[in-house]
């Protein structure tokens, strides 16, 4: 792989916002363009795991993981890390996964709904729609049943 800091377009002592937002800029500007978008992650998460930090080394197990073994319980897994890494819309897409793919499990769907209250906490935000949590605001349709009930 090429220097992930290069692929991010950001300096090797930018701080963790400035990678966020370089990490956003680039995934919302080449959306749809899977080898870029995957080139994009992969720069990203070489840089996280490099440095350090909370839920790190869980993060490393986990992404070790091939892909056909991630299942319910892999992502439930790494959305717990991502959590702990402060990654809460990331956290809670994983845990949505989660409680999709195995609704009756009352531990992902209390993830999920944990993730989904912090992530509307730390926007500020109040729901246009009928749900209260900001479901369809935060583009969490599909999850809302899941969630909200």
């Amino acid at each position: 792989m090429r220097n992930p800091y290069k692929i991010l377009g950001v300096a090797q002592h930018a701080d963790a916002q400035q990678l966020r937002e370089a990490y956003q800029a680039l995934w919302e500007r080449h959306e749809g363009n899977v080898r870029r978008m995957r080139e994009i992650n992969d720069a990203w998460e070489a840089i996280l795991l490099s440095r350090g930090g909370p839920g790190s080394e869980a993060l490393a197990k986990l992404e070790s993981v091939p892909e056909e073994q991630r299942n319910s319980e892999w992502h439930y897994r790494m959305g717990c890390a991502q959590r702990e890494r402060g990654w809460l819309e990331e956290a809670e897409a994983r845990f949505a996964h989660a409680a999709l793919f195995d609704p009756d499990n009352r531990k992902y769907r209390a993830a999920l709904k944990r993730a989904h209250g912090d992530r509307a906490r730390k926007s500020g935000k109040k729901a246009d729609g009928d749900c209260a949590q900001g479901c369809f605001e935060g583009g969490m349709e599909c999850c809302c049943e899941l969630i909200c009930s």
